[in-house]
């Protein structure tokens, strides 16, 4: 059982990381309630196992997310400036960015 739970908790790191989020990120992202880093970390050290469908939805999800500024990338110093003149009308800034 022990070798099943480190394979889970492999995988489970080994997914969040190769997305770039945190573990509140993750949790977040799987649709967890308040306190899902804390269900998420257990995962990772395999104190417990998540259910079967979000299992199959972690092995579903893929490398990278769209969106996500990249961890290496410095946003300080670039030669261009976006300044968000409608951040209220609906999203326009998503596909700008």
């Amino acid at each position: 059982m022990l070798d099943t739970n480190g394979s889970v908790a492999g995988i489970i790191a080994q997914k969040r990381a190769a997305m770039g989020l945190n573990q509140r990120e993750f949790a977040q992202f799987l649709g967890l309630r308040e306190g899902g880093e804390r269900t998420v970390g257990g995962w990772e050290r395999g104190e417990h196992t998540p259910s079967k469908s979000k299992m199959q939805l972690i092995r579903s999800l893929p490398e990278n997310i769209p969106f996500k500024t990249p961890q290496n990338v410095s946003t300080k110093g670039g030669d261009f400036r976006f300044i968000d003149l409608f951040a209220g009308i609906g999203g326009i800034r998503l596909p700008f960015q």
